[in-house]
């Protein structure tokens, strides 16, 4: 697969001359570009790999090179900052060889690479990850005690995952009285609080107040 590696010119913190910077350092230093060396680091607590200055030896934190990389995944040439290898990533996860192309032409799936979301894991990992956490979300949710469906009140996170409109709704969960003197609660989707209110079919009846509101 071709892997991105991000290369700007840059000027050392220390003597202030210039040298070539590259993003990921680990994926630098495997295919042997620029000056990308592995120290020690007491910060990191063990080995690191690192940017060196090539004339006066002092190494370029990996703090204020990612800086630099995410101001320019802000916008839409983080094209013009790649250079691209062939190779071959892991899955952190399961081991396997990642199973999915980075697209050399589109800006988005190049940032992901970078700020991390892609070139981590495999597709099967990443979408067991999205699942368990979408079953961790579902769990978690209230269910409308007159329609039976599950309210999910949260952003449209799962694109590639569809949710059946029968077993879920996207809502608020609305609290209704059903006796306001005993303070009797029911939690409802927004639809089925509104026809409680305003419908006259006997499924909806049911659930209308007892009693009227009061201060």
């Amino acid at each position: 697969m071709k892997i991105p590696i991000y290369h700007y010119a840059g000027k050392c913190w220390s003597c202030k001359k210039e040298l070539d910077i590259y993003y990921h350092e680990e994926l630098a230093s495997t295919y042997v570009l620029g000056n990308v060396k592995e120290i020690d680091s007491k910060t990191q607590n063990g080995k690191t790999t690192r940017n060196i200055c090539p004339h006066c030896n002092s190494v370029q934190g990996s703090r204020f090179v990612r800086t630099h990389v995410l101001d320019v995944c802000s916008s839409s040439n983080i094209r013009d900052f790649c250079l691209w290898v062939e190779g071959v990533l892991i899955c952190e996860k399961c081991g396997q060889d990642i199973d999915y192309e980075i697209d050399t032409e589109e800006p988005s799936r190049i940032n992901d690479f970078f700020l991390g979301r892609w070139g981590n894991k495999c597709l099967s990992c990443m979408n067991e990850e999205a699942v368990d956490a979408l079953v961790e979300i579902l769990n978690g949710l209230s269910r409308c005690i007159v329609c039976d469906r599950l309210i999910y009140d949260g952003p449209d996170l799962y694109d590639s995952i569809i949710l059946d409109d029968t077993t879920i709704v996207h809502s608020k969960p609305n609290k209704h009285h059903l006796n306001y003197e005993k303070n009797q609660i029911i939690i409802v989707c927004s639809e089925c609080h509104t026809k409680i209110h305003n419908s006259k079919k006997k499924k909806y009846k049911e659930y209308q107040p007892v009693d009227q509101r009061t201060n």
